[in-house]
């Protein structure tokens, strides 16, 4: 059901955060991204057997975002496994973690070895095919996506400036230090590493009022049926509960504008 509301744009997903926020409203654990991958890849262009492509086609994006969000929850395991064991990463952090963003960017194998070991052991021995130094379709590779994520699920703040990512690995001037391979030619520095913050859930409701969450719920029902004016009015209603009790900036009033966009676009 994930998939086919995806594909009909019932539910938007411009990144990892909303992909995840819409596997869990759909009581889908994080495990079975892989799942959500593969189906997303065979159905970017089904063809029948007359010739012609099924509409609406999947947007090439949710496969990206599914691989992305898998490498980022691994290099996240691996920050996490490395602050527990080493006491010198606990202490300075930013070294460390320059190194691991630089490996990861610039294909070490050492180090895509282990992510890819990773995410086959925490998603159904999902196969990589975009990033890594095995990568079979690069041309799909958005670093500046997957940079972003990183730093979004570890808590890792970077400095703002133009990243070269096209520098490739020299093997013969690595060293190695902290577990990880250093690079003399690297895209990131110990001085672009600003800060690390916790990354912690928080307590406020997602929706500050409910009436208008069972609106936006009862729209999905109404544009699944394509019944559009019944979903474009109950999504106005929950537009409009939600900007008088919040104003109009809030997470929850751009949830139901998108709708209402997606809603639209079927118009």
């Amino acid at each position: 059901q994930l998939i086919d509301d995806i594909r009909k744009c019932n539910i938007p997903i411009a990144d990892g955060k909303t992909l995840t926020q819409a596997m869990h409203s759909n009581g889908i654990n994080m495990r079975y991204l892989s799942e959500i991958a593969e189906r997303s890849l065979a159905s970017e262009n089904v063809i029948t057997p007359n010739g012609t492509t099924l509409l609406p086609p999947m947007p090439q994006s949710i496969y990206e975002l599914c691989e992305i969000e898998m490498i980022a929850r691994s290099i996240k395991w691996i920050i996490r496994r490395s602050r527990r064991k080493n006491v010198a990463v606990r202490q300075t952090p930013a070294s460390f973690i320059a190194s691991l963003l630089n490996n990861t960017f610039q294909n070490s194998v050492e180090t895509w070895n282990e992510i890819c070991e990773h995410v086959k052991d925490h998603y159904n021995n999902f196969q990589i095919k975009i990033w890594g130094s095995s990568a079979t379709m690069t041309n799909r590779a958005f670093p500046l996506a997957l940079l972003r994520r990183i730093c979004q699920i570890s808590g890792i703040v970077i400095n703002a400036r133009e990243y070269k990512f096209d520098q490739e690995q020299k093997p013969a001037e690595s060293e190695k230090k902290q577990d990880v391979i250093v690079q003399s030619d690297t895209i990131f520095k110990v001085t672009d590493i600003a800060d690390v913050v916790p990354v912690v859930k928080s307590s406020i409701p997602e929706w500050p009022i409910t009436e208008a969450r069972d609106c936006l719920e009862t729209a999905k029902v109404h544009l699944a049926q394509k019944e559009f004016v019944k979903a474009y009015e109950r999504a106005n209603e929950a537009l409009n509960l939600v900007t008088q009790v919040t104003g109009s900036a809030h997470l929850t009033v751009a949830t139901c504008c998108s709708f209402i966009g997606t809603i639209l676009h079927h118009l």
